[in-house]
């Protein structure tokens, strides 16, 4: 079953988030062009194509907005599947309000995501590196153009204050976030969040407390300890979705921050292809099974995958 496209347009992003991967996108930089974007959507919207894709998420791990191609990749959505339901996460700091224009001049993108760390300057930089000023000036804009074009379009704020994150790596891991070196980390609380931003976005933006998530401390964690306990968390998504690096490799979900967990090559293959490969049926027999030595990177480090309070 494919019931969602899930889109890594760039490896790139100008964030260094505290909850990511300090190794994610090292390698060569990497953008997914428009003309592989068409190739997959002409299969998938094909009347002999066998599933019904609903969703797009267009912004997986990177920044969409450094591709050049952006907006014509949404273009190329919106012709393919015009009743999809186009989703995006966005830090806001390149999401401009002429950005936001066009995109809802052209109907191009549903439900907008923003992780928003901290309640001051202080806190947000802490967890991100990026100037609050710049990110609010651009979610200002935003909130006006969504205000009037299309006040009902989903605006959801996820919050994971740096502290948090910081007390559930050493609790839970019992190791420091391997990117804790390099910044002071300010107080800051959900409430606080809340509290400062409520009123100036708006009572109709939903706030979301996020619980901490390991993936980004997953190389401090040992490959060789046992693991059965935990389940991959990701399995239904991984049955039923498909996600797309910027190479056109399909790999194993969002928590595959380096792209892996390799299924095939969609610039060589078709999606039907690679959906009804052995090596994908084998790798989500081995993660129902939790062999997670059998399948390796990133895997044998499910316990990195998992909340942690």
């Amino acid at each position: 079953m494919i019931r969602s496209l899930n889109f890594s347009l760039t490896n790139r992003c100008p964030a260094q988030c505290l909850f990511c991967p300090a190794n994610r996108g090292q390698g060569p930089q990497q953008d997914l062009t428009a003309e592989l974007v068409h190739k997959i959507l002409d299969e998938a919207s094909a009347p002999s194509f066998p599933f019904h894709v609903e969703t797009f998420q267009v912004s997986e791990n990177g920044d969409a907005l450094l591709n050049k191609d952006f907006l014509p990749i949404l273009r190329l959505i919106r012709e393919h599947f015009p009743q999809a339901w186009v989703c995006i996460f966005s830090n806001f700091y390149l999401l401009t309000r002429d950005v936001a224009e066009t995109i809802f001049k052209e109907k191009l993108i549903q439900h907008f995501n923003m992780n928003l760390d901290g309640h001051d300057a202080a806190s947000y930089y802490a967890m991100k590196k990026l100037p609050l000023e710049r990110v609010l000036e651009n979610v200002h804009g935003f909130l006006e153009v969504r205000k009037q074009r299309a006040p009902e379009t989903p605006f959801t704020v996820w919050v994971v204050p740096a502290v948090e994150y910081v007390d559930a790596i050493r609790k839970n891991l019992h190791v420091e976030p391997s990117r804790l070196a390099d910044r002071k980390v300010a107080p800051s609380s959900f409430n606080q969040v809340v509290e400062r931003f409520r009123s100036e976005f708006g009572s109709d933006v939903e706030f979301k407390h996020v619980q901490p998530h390991g993936w980004a401390e997953r190389q401090l964690v040992d490959p060789n300890e046992k693991q059965q306990e935990y389940a991959c968390p990701n399995i239904a998504r991984i049955e039923n979705e498909c996600f797309i690096a910027p190479n056109g490799d399909w790999y194993a979900c969002c928590y595959d921050s380096q792209q892996e967990l390799i299924i095939g090559n969609l610039a060589k293959s078709t999606l039907l292809e690679l959906h009804e490969s052995p090596k994908r049926r084998s790798i989500i027999e081995s993660l129902k099974g939790r062999r997670w030595q059998e399948i390796g990177r990133p895997c044998n480090t499910v316990k990195a995958c998992h909340s942690m309070s």
